[in-house]
């Protein structure tokens, strides 16, 4: 509990310091015409909360750095490298991994199976399939096939 708060506090910060400077913005925006001041105040609030997001964003980038390493802990940030395809490359990895079991293209593993080479792979398939179509391995043999990993043979 204490360390996640410790990794989410810096960008915990930021983000309310962003938040924050909008919110600056927003209330200067609605009394510009009681003050009649300018809209300085404003514009430099709202200039500053995009400065900093997209400062933090850049140096998310380098997350390999320790000082840069708090970024990475923000959701946004690395849903914005997923949709990027952005993969950290260190010597060390970073503090959090996204890590899936594959099941957008094979949920179930005989993909990896396949280019292990292993000579034989024993499948018990309980997929959602009401009308006993096979979808799902249908669905994989036909991504091992354009793969060219294997070749299928059915005995009779």
């Amino acid at each position: 509990m204490t360390a996640k708060l410790v990794y989410q506090l810096p960008s915990t910060v930021l983000i309310a310091a962003i938040y924050g400077l909008l919110l600056r913005a927003v209330v200067d925006n609605d009394h510009v015409a009681e003050r009649m001041a300018s809209c300085s105040s404003m514009r430099f609030a709202a200039n500053a909360a995009l400065a900093i997001g997209s400062l933090s964003f850049f140096f998310s980038f380098f997350g390999f750095l320790p000082w840069c390493k708090f970024l990475l802990h923000q959701p946004g940030i690395r849903q914005m490298h997923q949709m990027m395809r952005y993969y950290h490359r260190a010597s060390r990895p970073p503090n959090l991994i996204y890590v899936t079991d594959g099941g957008v293209q094979d949920c179930t593993g005989i993909l990896q199976l396949l280019r292990r080479k292993r000579t034989r792979i024993l499948l018990v398939l309980a997929a959602a399939d009401p009308n006993d179509e096979l979808a799902v391995l249908r669905t994989t043999m036909e991504a091992a096939a354009s793969e060219r990993l294997p070749s299928f043979y059915d005995p009779p």
